[in-house]
């Protein structure tokens, strides 16, 4: 609540944004707190938050700070596709790659995941992996 940015949070509200709950913090402002997390938890303990975070399909900053502080050495291709299907906007389908992604050895398997014909959300994160092959 100390970060939340009303005029951001208004603007995306209005642009339709999915969710419930819009803080309107922005990146920085999201990879700042992933770091004051990622020094004061545990792998287990990140992984556990991530997965809970990732969950809160009513907030925007869980799931964006969910992509950020889940340990890329313990997320599986099962997990990364799982997430990508999950994916609930564009904004949603630029970070997971660029956050978390693009610090896995399975790139390549991502990439070649034909996924849903009607995925789109899914095709368009697994073109911005092709950034990072």
């Amino acid at each position: 609540m100390t970060y939340r940015n009303g005029i951001i949070a208004d603007s995306l509200r209005k642009a339709g944004m999915p969710y419930k709950v819009i803080f309107g913090l922005q990146l920085p402002q999201l990879k700042g707190i992933a770091s004051e997390l990622k020094e004061s938890l545990n792998v287990e303990e990140l992984v556990g938050l991530g997965e809970q975070l990732h969950a809160d399909k009513d907030v925007r900053e869980s799931r964006l700070l969910a992509m950020a502080i889940y340990p890329p050495d313990r997320l599986s291709i099962d997990k990364a596709r799982e997430w990508i299907a999950d994916l609930q906007t564009r904004e949603e389908a630029d970070l997971l790659p660029f956050l978390l992604l693009r610090r896995t050895p399975f790139i390549p398997a991502l990439i070649e995941d034909s996924g849903h014909p009607d995925d789109n959300l899914g095709c368009y994160a697994r073109e911005a992996l092709e950034r990072f092959k």
